[in-house]
């Protein structure tokens, strides 16, 4: 994601919120599995801090948790 601020750019880097390999501290590599509910209620933290500012793109891999974070 990034924003422009008096004509700089600025980028925000997220992390997709938890899934159950995280918790089960599993290596998912490339594995598409989704947001349990504790990544799910991060997700929605971020969504509220982020709504403070002007995003202007998101870009976001094609696995599951990442484009449920970005949405």
């Amino acid at each position: 994601m990034h924003t422009h601020i008096n004509g700089l750019t600025r980028i925000i880097l997220v992390r997709h919120g938890q899934t159950l390999a995280n918790e089960k501290q599993l290596l998912q590599g490339s594995s598409d599995g989704p947001l349990n509910a504790q990544g799910r209620q991060e997700v929605e933290r971020l969504g509220l801090h982020l709504g403070n500012f002007q995003i202007d793109h998101v870009i976001s891999s094609d696995l599951i948790r990442a484009l449920d974070t970005a949405q």
